[in-house]
C-alpha cells in the first residue's frame, strides 16, 4: 500500500496575479484581491499557484501541496512562512499554521497541509 496526500482538502481560488508570479511558487497576498511571489524571509504565504491565464493566478489556498522547502524543516504542525528564495521553512516570527507530513531534504521538497 502506498502512502498518498494528493489532493485531500484542496482549495483553489483566482487571483490577479502580479508581476513575477510563476506556477508551483508560494505567493503571498500583495493588494486587494492580488498575489504576488514570496520574496523575502518571513512573508507569510497565501498558497501555492497551480496555474496562470490571462493575469490570473489560480492559488490552492487550503489543503495538501508539495512545495520547494528548507532542509532544516521537520514534520509536525508548525508556524511557516518564506525564505527570501521561495522555500517554506519554520516562521521565525509571525506564520501560518501548516502540518508538514514529509521532507526530502536531500531534494529540497515537502508536502504540507495548508
Amino acid at each position: 500500500m502506498k502512502v498518498g496526500f494528493e489532493q485531500i482538502g484542496a482549495v483553489v481560488a483566482s487571483f490577479e496575479a502580479a508581476a513575477g508570479t510563476k506556477a508551483g511558487a508560494l505567493v503571498k497576498l500583495t493588494a486587494n484581491g492580488q498575489v504576488g511571489p514570496c520574496s523575502a524571509d518571513g512573508d507569510i504565504p497565501a498558497g501555492v499557484v497551480t496555474s496562470l491565464g490571462e493575469g490570473l493566478a489560480a492559488v490552492q489556498v487550503a489543503g495538501y501541496v508539495e512545495v520547494p522547502c528548507d532542509t532544516a524543516l521537520t514534520v509536525g504542525w508548525q508556524a511557516v512562512a518564506s525564505s527570501a528564495d521561495g522555500e517554506l521553512e519554520k516562521a521565525t516570527a509571525a506564520g501560518r499554521d501548516a502540518l508538514v507530513v514529509w521532507v526530502d531534504a536531500a531534494a529540497g521538497r515537502c508536502g504540507v497541509f495548508l
